[in-house]
């Protein structure tokens, strides 16, 4: 699931996965549109973060191939489309 406005960060932070590189990153708070992911160094929007708390299937599925695979990292959009 991607995060949305209802997604809290808590006293801790909350790891989000960017769903261009498959990074994990920590954020605090939620009070941002767009911030830059420490793996690809892209400006990623908040609804192209995965929350991996409430990740559906088919986003657990995407995320073991980014990261499993042999170094291909493939955005979570030209991964649904393949």
């Amino acid at each position: 699931m991607t995060v949305t406005k209802n997604t809290r960060a808590g006293q801790n932070g909350k790891k989000i996965i960017c769903t261009h590189c498959g990074n994990m990153n920590t954020v605090y708070h939620f009070s941002w549109a767009a911030i830059t992911c420490g793996g690809c160094d892209r400006m990623v929007s908040k609804e192209n973060f995965l929350d991996p708390a409430n990740m559906s299937n088919l986003a657990e599925r995407w995320y073991n191939y980014t990261c499993l695979h042999d170094g291909e990292i493939v955005s979570f959009d030209t991964w649904l489309n393949r």
